[in-house]
């Protein structure tokens, strides 16, 4: 894609100011634009995706970029303090298996961005999951923990959960 990111300031703003501790992974990174925010802001940020683009190692030499699949990403339990996947889950065929898979390596938290889209019969940006309505999205995450939040900024839906 010719964007630098599909999220909305409105979503990488809420991203920001909600990090907890100090490593993050951003799976699903893509470009690793989010990453390199991230590490700006002075975390220790690893991006995670099944292809490291050569767009993502030529403009941000200094991130840390690992190739792997969100469905098994070879990292440790609770290996990160949090957790971030903004635009991949719509882009997968098992969900769940990797909703359960980022609440594994997530220590203090899960932040999941997902696009407020209805089903069309072709879309473009090959989503293979769709979330109109916040039922939707509860359904596709299945919260295991009361300490969760979800909102609608600027037509994204953003979720995040925490642990003790």
């Amino acid at each position: 894609s010719s964007r630098d990111t599909d999220l909305n300031a409105g979503s990488i703003s809420f991203i920001l100011s909600h990090l907890s501790g100090k490593e993050v992974l951003d799976i699903g990174c893509g470009t690793g634009y989010l990453c390199n925010l991230i590490s700006k802001e002075g975390y220790d940020v690893t991006g995670a995706d099944f292809v490291i683009t050569n767009f993502a190692k030529e403009n941000y030499p200094q991130l840390k970029l690992v190739e792997t699949t969100i469905h098994q990403t070879g990292f440790k339990d609770n290996e990160f303090d949090t957790v971030i996947s903004a635009h991949t889950i719509e882009h997968i065929r098992n969900p769940e298996e990797a909703i359960t898979e980022l609440r594994r390596i997530a220590k203090k938290k899960l932040i999941i961005i997902l696009p407020c889209q209805r089903h069309y019969q072709y879309t473009f940006d090959l989503h293979v999951n769709f979330y109109p309505y916040e039922y939707d999205v509860l359904r596709e995450v299945q919260p295991k923990t009361n300490n969760f939040n979800l909102k609608k900024i600027q037509g994204d839906w953003v979720y995040e959960e925490w642990y003790d």
